[in-house]
């Protein structure tokens, strides 16, 4: 089966989350091409169920009804239904990866298809633009809300996974809901907007991580504040346990993962120090320590220097007090300070060299900088994302 997924502002990092996510879905990736903020996978298995809400880094995905040379895809979509409502009036949009030529005939079929059809069909452009990580300004669909169907085009190119060149066409399956993730985020009893990981981005770390929803799995968050990689983690049904040394933000989790009435069997919070705590065994650690000062102005190179020479010594002491009982992936995020001259990052030979861990390898078909790096325009301070293993 072959599956189509729109990417988030970081393509590298969703890539890297869904070669992560279907790994441990035990469903393999047969073949995967990717073109600018899109990618379409041959999986060796059906998607089955719902599972947009358990990525965070993909718009929307969709299932592909026809491949093949043009001729082949109006051939194949001749004997096969195309719109699954019951509308007799609709509104769709196409998301587009092919040339102008080929989306242009498509295009035309579907018109003649809904025409034949008896539909009063309407095609809508894309409207909006997403900037990407890279700066560079790409068309979406920010919402379904006014649109009854959604399709894709997809070409591969000719240096491609798969055995032959050919174009891709389906349907938009789910949406990632992004309005009902902010307002389930900002109706917590207890939030701490310029210090807590956003819910998109601790989905995100959770699945780099690999963990499987096995009974006994424990995810571990060593600077755990007021939850949020708890929660995302509890939500998807995996084991936690929470450490803080601030007793004060402790109890905001507590309060937190309350009101989500989360099982109290399936958590465990503790008051102490990641650096010397002694704790049972786990299966993976995901975590965002302190990233130093939040600046309110450029600083200069030498004060970035100490903040960030500050968290990778606390990084380095944490994971050599944790790592003998973690069997699984490090999962964290250290920060990028920007400064008048330059952008400032940790140094990653050093950690390395200082834990005795290494780099994972997502693919050996694409190549994915690990670690990862997550800025925000206008933002002082970004991430690297790290994911390491023994």
């Amino acid at each position: 089966m072959k599956y189509f997924f729109v990417l988030g502002r970081n393509p590298e990092l969703s890539i890297a989350e869904l070669i992560c996510f279907f790994e441990k879905e035990d469903n393999k990736i047969i073949n995967l091409e990717n073109k600018k903020n899109a990618v379409v996978i041959e999986l060796e298995n059906e998607i089955l169920g719902k599972i947009i809400d358990k990525f965070g880094g993909i718009v929307c995905f969709g299932e592909v009804l026809a491949n093949g040379s043009v001729k082949e895809i109006i051939d194949k979509l001749g004997k096969k239904g195309i719109y699954s409502g019951a509308k007799n009036k609709i509104n769709y949009s196409i998301f587009n990866y092919v040339e102008e030529d080929d989306f242009y005939d498509i295009s035309e079929y579907l018109k003649s298809r809904f025409k034949e059809e008896k539909l009063k069909a309407t095609e809508k452009n894309l409207r909006g633009l997403i900037k990407m990580q890279n700066k560079e300004y790409i068309e979406i669909i920010p919402s379904k809300n006014s649109l009854d169907e959604v399709y894709f085009i997809f070409s591969f190119d000719e240096k491609n996974n798969f055995k032959e060149k050919e174009i891709c066409f389906g349907r938009i399956i789910e949406f990632y809901n992004a309005e009902k993730i902010e307002k389930r985020d900002m109706s917590k009893p207890v939030r701490r907007q310029e210090l807590s990981i956003s819910p998109r981005l601790a989905k995100i770390m959770i699945n780099l991580s690999g963990i499987k929803l096995r009974e006994g799995e424990i995810l571990l968050d060593a600077f755990c504040g007021i939850g949020v990689i708890l929660q995302e983690a509890l939500l998807q049904e995996i084991n936690v346990v929470g450490i803080d040394n601030d007793a004060e933000a402790l109890e905001g989790c507590r309060q937190n993962l309350k009101w989500f009435k989360f099982n109290e069997k399936n958590y465990q919070l503790v008051n102490a120090d990641s650096r010397n705590v002694k704790i049972f065994n786990a299966s993976v650690l995901v975590s965002e320590p302190y990233l130093g000062e939040t600046f309110r102005k450029v600083p200069a190179d030498q004060k970035a220097r100490a903040e960030i020479s500050r968290a990778e010594n606390l990084m380095i002491s944490v994971l050599n007090n944790l790592k003998p009982r973690i069997k699984g992936r490090f999962v964290f995020t250290l920060p990028i300070i920007k400064t008048m001259n330059r952008d400032i990052f940790c140094n990653k030979d050093k950690i390395l060299k200082n834990t005795g861990l290494k780099l994972v390898n997502f693919s050996n078909t694409i190549d994915l900088k690990n670690p990862f790096i997550e800025i925000r325009e206008g933002k002082i301070t970004g991430r690297e994302i790290f994911v390491l293993e023994h």
